[in-house]
């Protein structure tokens, strides 16, 4: 599946819970799709960590490169791209 699901809302409308909802039946249904495959961005920390947790996976890592907030993986790709050096990263 190649779809891209954009999903704007107040907080507590329950945004994270119907994307992880989303995800789990694509994973269940689709046995080519794993969680590599998958690009989860947030604004908060908290978003990505429950969508983590409700999955029973970890954060980043192999398993979910790009389970990120926005700002991690815009850090990664300057990174990546070193337009940003390590050293000045506390």
């Amino acid at each position: 599946m190649t779809e891209i699901i954009k999903l704007f809302g107040a907080p507590g409308t329950g945004k994270t819970s119907t994307l992880i909802s989303l995800l789990s039946q694509e994973l269940k249904q689709d046995d080519d799709l794993t969680l590599k495959d998958v690009v989860f961005i947030s604004f908060s920390n908290s978003a990505i960590h429950e969508v983590c947790e409700r999955l029973s996976i970890s954060k980043g890592g192999k398993i979910t490169p790009f389970f990120r907030t926005l700002h991690g993986l815009a850090l990664s790709c300057l990174i990546k791209e070193e337009l940003i050096s390590t050293e000045l990263i506390r």
